[in-house]
């Protein structure tokens, strides 16, 4: 029974992830070319980066460090962030109207999710004998972590006058699903007694469980679905820009023989069970599989049986506007409205100081982080392209002040020599 209570609270502390918010450069929909990216993000507007960094690393944490990170939580907190790698191909669609380019893309997208109440993290870094005797209030604690490789394939046309050009692109995605953990807690009262050997639990529990297909041995292959990817960019002789991004629309159906769903309100006894410290019990976390945990509650109440999950959807716009051969700036916004992680809205400088450097300043708002800076290079060597850079280095500076990290990499070859249109991704 004691697994229960590690997954009710401390379910997020066995994935070890960091994450990034995305690919850095939106792909490049106007000539052929073969890309590979990778980029991570982790972030939390409410804890430093020392902590989440000590935390994830499994380095110790002593009540200092514990205790500062306590006092700089609100009253509701939010943590996440993804871990992305996409290889992309394109090449000419040779005699098709409808088409210049059709391309393919092969990804896989990690990403964490959570909101969480101070009450929480109190228990979680310091146990429950502290409590010994009182009751703790949590009422919207939630945890989302999902794993799952994408194979995309579409085309793009670009429409073409004396001062504009539009581009139109369409993708749809083979979702294949690796792992989905989600727990979500609503109404709970926790009571520790007063010697601190037992704790009662009433809570309302939502709690969807994907880990590895036991009966066919397959570790990588819970899921199945599909997904819609739409672009449209629009460019001007003026110098003015725009471009949207309607990224991941779709679905996963998870495999019953993978899957632990529970949805009730129920009511918990543990005898025996005192901590001091979370770590003590953390190793327990990571042998856990649908069966022991399907073990651990009754049976009514929980079932192994398949659900539908949605993607975390995308939303960008941008626009900018090129001054001169050597000078550009824009400004957009991202959101995720399936996600915790807030609406971010950012700005850029682009500068061309040499026909194979370039050089960007960026400046963002909101998502996992507050305010965030950074820098990032395109450096052109004949057909290659290399990008590379971070959007947070204002939190390598003062760790903190400022919140979040990250950094992206990307690759990319060209097949002909055609001008690159490169539109900025956040």
């Amino acid at each position: 029974m004691k697994k229960i209570l590690i997954i009710l609270l401390f379910g997020y502390s066995c994935l070890s992830i960091k994450a990034q918010q995305g690919s850095r450069w939106i792909n490049n929909f106007s000539y052929p070319h073969l890309s590979f990216e990778t980029s991570y993000y982790i972030g939390s507007p409410s804890l430093h980066n020392r902590f989440i960094n000590k935390y994830f690393e499994g380095a110790y944490l002593n009540d200092a460090t514990k205790n500062l990170a306590l006092s700089t939580l609100d009253k509701k907190n939010i943590l996440g962030g993804n871990n992305y790698y996409q290889l992309f191909y394109a090449y000419p669609a040779s005699n098709v109207h409808f088409a210049n380019l059709f391309f393919f893309s092969l990804t896989n997208t990690s990403i964490l999710d959570m909101s969480f109440e101070p009450q929480l993290f109190e228990l979680v870094f310091s146990g429950n004998t502290k409590f010994a005797g009182t009751d703790i209030l949590l009422n919207e604690n939630s945890f989302y972590f999902t794993n799952f490789s994408q194979l995309k394939g579409g085309f793009s046309k670009i429409i073409s006058s004396a001062s504009r050009t539009h581009t139109i692109a369409l993708s749809a995605a083979l979702n294949v699903g690796s792992s989905h953990n989600y727990v979500k807690i609503n109404n709970t009262r926790l009571h520790t007694a007063a010697d601190a050997t037992a704790i009662d639990i009433e809570t309302k529990l939502n709690m969807q469980w994907v880990t590895e297909n036991i009966k066919s041995n397959i570790k990588y292959f819970n899921g199945i679905g599909t997904g819609l990817d739409i672009f449209y960019a629009y460019e001007c002789l003026n110098g003015n820009n725009f471009n949207f991004w309607l990224k991941d629309l779709g679905f996963i159906h998870w495999f019953e023989e993978s899957t632990l769903h529970l949805e009730s309100d129920t009511a918990i006894n543990f005898e025996g069970l005192v901590f001091d410290d979370f770590t003590e019990i953390a190793s327990a976390i990571g042998r856990l599989n649908s069966d022991t945990l399907a073990e651990s509650f009754n049976k009514t109440v929980a079932q192994q049986k398949s659900f539908r999950t949605y993607l975390p959807l995308s939303i960008q716009a941008y626009f900018s506007h090129t001054f001169n051969e050597t000078f550009k700036a824009g400004a957009g916004f991202q959101n995720y409205p399936n996600l915790f992680k807030k609406p971010m809205f950012f700005a850029d400088l682009h500068y061309q100081l040499h026909p194979t450097l370039k050089i960007t300043q960026s400046f963002s708002y909101g998502g996992y982080s507050n305010f965030s800076a950074g820098l990032n290079m395109m450096l052109s060597f004949k057909d290659f392209l290399v990008y590379i850079g971070s959007d947070h280095l204002t939190s390598y500076i003062n760790n903190d002040l400022f919140r979040g990290q990250g950094f992206f990499l990307r690759i990319s070859k060209k097949f002909n020599h055609h001008e690159t249109r490169t539109i900025k991704h956040q």
